[in-house]
């Protein structure tokens, strides 16, 4: 009984993240036209999207810790709803101003931290189940697969009630969705709050050591992938079009397809294959197969496939007519998603279980403040690094990237199993 209660309060959580998500996808398009309609320039753009970065590394660090003590998962999870649902009303208000607008960006900065919040309260959901690791990741997959189905779909619904031409009509709508999430989430979920059992008054400082370790290898690990993955895809979208010569329309198509192939990978991936793999010897052969199927992949891609041909129409008939497209499309892209969700799934889940219990939600903020930090420094390296390359060579330097995730995950890990040391003797 107890366990088809924990189950049924993670099916809450995946729906009311995929209602989030979609109240979001409804109203940040809103933004650049609303812009436009105040006549901002590039200078106060950037001061816009500043001022929003440092609220969520600043939310995101207090918050997190805060969650952890008094406030609770829940309450984490519900004060973001509350501050989403405040900026977003900002949005679509006729009369903001500039500055309003800015202060909107603010408060959500501050509060949203849906991600965070969902993902200790998946934690401490599943801590008790008989596989907690594989059945953490099968729930971290799935509150992904939410988060990437809902800004898929949101758009489209956003570019449709757009069309009213008032703005008060997404924001509207995005505020009931966040009014439905506060009152399902406040019935339904636990508190979050974690109770710490006693300890020993001395701990060992093997385990303490031990413990630390894994911290730094997981932490390193998805540090490692993220860096990869957004270094090697920083060309990636010009690529597509001109290797194979696709349209607009092509590519809209392709996006769509794209976007199916990463929802289904996080959410039917990541969970089976770590009861089939992890059982008894941890993630990290899964993290470590993960990255190598990446490198296959990129290197799979870069091997000399037939020209593409011309005069063919439609991305269809283009994948048929050419086979380094068909491949890259039915094989390669498939190997190279899954292998991406699955090592970030799986080293997110892993981290919620190296870390003290107590401390999870402000160890999730950190380490998703370093990964915004990779999200700056990685599309600059990559632009760097794929600057002057020929298209057809170009999947040769995310090989490289890849190697080096791989090369990295590696170390990390050996690092992790190699042995302390003993304790001296008194």
């Amino acid at each position: 009984m107890a366990k088809l209660q924990k189950n049924a309060q993670l099916w809450v959580l995946v729906v009311v993240v995929l209602l989030d998500l979609l109240a979001v996808s409804l109203v940040v398009p809103l933004l650049p036209a609303r812009y436009r309609e105040l006549g901002v320039g590039a200078k106060a753009l950037g001061f816009a999207s500043s001022a929003y970065s440092l609220a969520q590394i600043v939310g995101g660090l207090a918050l997190g810790a805060l969650s952890d003590r008094s406030l609770g998962h829940r309450g984490l999870l519900l004060l973001s709803f509350v501050g989403a649902a405040t900026a977003y009303a900002i949005v679509g208000w006729p009369g903001a101003t500039f500055y309003t607008l800015v202060g909107s960006r603010v408060v959500v900065g501050l509060c949203k931290q849906t991600m965070t919040a969902s993902t200790a309260l998946v934690a401490e959901l599943t801590c008790e189940l008989t596989a907690p690791g594989p059945e953490r990741a099968t729930w971290v997959g799935r509150i992904s697969s939410a988060s990437q189905a809902s800004w898929l779909v949101g758009q489209s619904i956003g570019a449709y009630l757009n069309r009213f031409g008032d703005p008060r009509v997404p924001s509207a709508v995005a505020v009931g969705l966040y009014v439905v999430c506060f009152v399902v989430a406040s019935a339904t979920l636990p508190t979050g709050h974690i109770t710490q059992k006693k300890t020993m008054k001395r701990q060992d400082t093997t385990s303490v050591l031990t413990a630390s370790r894994a911290v730094a290898a997981t932490a390193g690990a998805r540090l490692a992938v993220a860096f990869a993955m957004r270094a090697a895809m920083v060309t990636r979208q010009v690529y597509e079009l001109e290797r194979w010569d696709l349209s607009r329309s092509d590519y809209a198509s392709f996006g769509l397809f794209k976007s199916i192939t990463g929802i289904a990978a996080s959410w039917g991936l990541a969970g089976p294959l770590s009861r089939r793999f992890c059982q008894g010897c941890g993630t990290e052969h899964l993290v470590k197969g993960a990255a190598a199927v990446a490198v296959v992949a990129a290197l799979a891609e870069a091997a000399p496939w037939p020209r593409s041909p011309t005069g063919v129409e439609g991305i269809a008939a283009k994948a048929l007519a050419d086979p380094s497209l068909l491949v890259y499309a039915c094989v390669i892209f498939p190997l190279k998603t899954a292998a991406g969700q699955v090592a970030t799934i799986a080293l997110r889940a892993r981290f919620t279980e190296v870390v003290p219990a107590s401390d999870t939600a402000g160890a999730l903020a950190a380490l998703d403040v370093a990964s915004s930090a990779i999200g700056v420094a990685a599309p600059i390296v990559g632009g760097f690094a794929f600057d002057g390359v020929p298209v057809p060579r170009q999947p040769l330097v995310a090989a490289t990237f890849y190697g080096a995730a791989l090369f990295a995950i590696l170390a990390l890990f050996a690092f992790e199993k190699r042995p302390a040391g003993t304790k001296k003797e008194d």
